[in-house]
């Protein structure tokens, strides 16, 4: 959950890309470490947008292989302002969180330049 580490810094991300069942898993497994690295409280937790605006993989078909894609790409239309009616105002650094089979996981940072 220390996304400074790929050089983007200490950042609220306009709502992450998870995969549509796991948000609630990271929090509770991570919540409370990623939380006070970013130093937010738990009472702010609700104003952090987060959400599937574009609908979920599920939405998409979920199909294997392919699901990290669509949130890649639903990343890049958010940072490039080309997201239609998805499209969150002001959107500058995304986050797309991914797990594969076989325990692979992959967390994409995307950052507009």
């Amino acid at each position: 959950m220390k996304a400074y580490v790929a050089g983007v810094g200490m950042t609220r991300f306009e709502k992450p890309e998870t995969r549509d069942w796991q948000y609630w898993d990271m929090v509770r497994e991570a919540g409370g470490v990623a939380l006070a690295d970013a130093r937010i409280g738990y009472d702010e937790v609700e104003q952090v947008p987060v959400g599937y605006f574009s609908g979920g993989l599920i939405s998409k078909g979920h199909p294997l292989g392919a699901t990290g894609v669509a949130q890649t790409a639903e990343l890049v239309w958010q940072r490039r302002g080309a997201a239609a009616r998805r499209q969150v105002e002001g959107a500058r650094v995304g986050l797309a969180h991914n797990i594969g089979l076989g325990g692979a996981a992959v967390v994409t940072v995307l950052k507009a330049v």
